[in-house]
């Protein structure tokens, strides 16, 4: 964990950089299967140059039951759901994190916007890790003079 003991862990010392990403275009019924297959509850939303436009939070998909779960004979609710896009249930405003922010700084944000991850952000906005509200809460908070 690196620079994590002390007042001094930075994002980079505690996040993942094994990101799962998702383009706009891509069908909301394959970012469920991904964020289902490896227990992602946030998945990042980037462009062709893996910068980062957005975030896609298991709550704001579409109940499973228009997904996937009532499809019928004819396969019209699978074809409805292989429609929808990632783009239209994602959220716009990126919220994302600097390498380099103080851990704090960065559980700060994700209390702030109601977000259990936050994707990680080099100088020219691609993504380059994601960071939990656990990796945050588990780093040793300073101890007061």
């Amino acid at each position: 964990m690196g620079n994590a003991e002390g007042n001094g862990a930075r994002v980079c010392d505690v996040m993942s950089t094994a990101v799962l990403t998702v383009r706009p275009t891509d069908s909301i019924e394959s970012a469920a299967d991904l964020m289902e297959t490896y227990g992602q509850s946030v998945v990042a939303v980037v462009d062709g140059d893996q910068r980062c436009l957005g975030v896609l939070r298991r709550i704001d998909l579409p109940d499973a039951g228009s997904t996937r779960a009532n499809i019928g004979r004819d396969g019209v609710s699978q074809v409805c759901a292989a429609r929808q896009t990632v783009a239209r249930h994602m959220l716009a405003r990126s919220v994302t994190v600097l390498s380099n922010w103080p851990i704090r700084l960065a559980e700060n944000e994700m209390k702030m916007h109601h977000l259990d991850q936050l994707p990680v952000v080099d100088q020219n906005g691609m993504v380059v890790g994601m960071v939990t509200l656990v990796d945050a809460s588990d780093t040793p908070k300073p101890k007061p003079r």
